[in-house]
């Protein structure tokens, strides 16, 4: 009896050390099974809030691929940010002939919404929870830092707290004809320019616009 207790108690020993050089194996494996789920978790829970939008049935991969293989046996120039575009607008329009303001679409595991009515744009604007940027905006911190259009969360707020009396929208409204005019100009020197080039800086472009609109409400007021 005392013989079946001492080597009991050996082999229980032996299987805790192999365990144990078995842990720095075994918990990197943990790790990635447990972050895994997390991430299938919030994947699940991200369609989940999306049932209820209407989607685009097209994935954005085939589209995309189809595109600048058509381009390419048609023996033109391919340019992706292009082909991008036309096919953001291409399906903006078929949404907006079944009259929706919104859509989306996977680009892999990564829902992308898309709003292009007034409606909706006024319903996001006006809420204040939405005001958590996505990781797109990251690409505009290079150009405008963190100002209030990349900044979120208590930055965020006290920002437009700030700016808000001076530029509140009942004084902007006497200040659209200039934004509209402005804007269509730039758009037209864009749409001259882009004929000569197939790349444009539009820092410069967007910098004289500020300034015309500037300008322009000054001499209103």
């Amino acid at each position: 009896m005392f013989g079946w207790v001492v080597e009991f108690d050996v082999e229980r020993e032996s299987l805790l050390v192999r365990l144990g050089n078995l842990w720095p194996v075994l918990l990197p494996l943990v790790i990635m099974v447990v972050l895994t789920l997390v991430h299938w978790l919030w994947w699940k829970y991200n369609v989940w809030n999306l049932s209820s939008l209407p989607t685009s049935k097209c994935n954005y991969h085939v589209l995309m691929t189809s595109a600048v293989l058509s381009s390419v046996f048609k023996n033109k120039s391919t340019d992706t940010n292009v082909l991008f575009f036309q096919l953001l607008r291409g399906l903006c329009s078929i949404h907006q002939q079944i009259n929706l303001g919104l859509f989306y679409f996977w680009t892999g595991l990564r829902p992308v919404v898309f709003c292009f009515s007034p409606e909706c744009f006024e319903a996001i604007l006006k809420s204040p929870n939405n005001i958590k940027k996505s990781f797109d905006y990251t690409f505009l911190s290079l150009w405008l830092k963190e100002g209030l259009v990349t900044s979120e969360g208590s930055k965020w707020k006290q920002r437009r707290r700030a700016i808000t009396s001076a530029f509140h929208f009942r004084i902007l409204e006497d200040f659209v004809s200039v934004f509209d005019c402005q804007s269509k100009y730039m758009v037209e020197k864009l749409k001259k320019d882009a004929e000569k080039n197939k790349c444009l800086d539009i820092v410069p472009y967007i910098t004289l616009c500020t300034l015309d609109i500037i300008c322009g409400e000054l001499l209103l007021f």
